[in-house]
């Protein structure tokens, strides 16, 4: 059995490409992101913080408004 990651299931936008993105889809990165870690905790994988998620979705943000 093959061990997934966080990194498997993230999603990461370059900074030209979340200034594309409206503040739906901005959101709806955030929520799923969210799920993706909860889904991985659930089942004993603690490959990243909570803080870590949150200052990725944090510099995405910032640099983008």
């Amino acid at each position: 059995m093959d061990v997934m990651s966080f990194e498997d299931v993230a999603m990461d936008f370059t900074r030209e490409e979340w200034q594309f993105l409206n503040p739906y889809q901005r959101d709806l990165y955030k929520e799923v992101m969210l799920a993706n870690y909860s889904n991985l905790v659930a089942v004993g994988e603690d490959i990243i913080t909570l803080r870590e998620l949150s200052q990725t979705a944090g510099r995405n943000q910032s640099a983008h408004g």
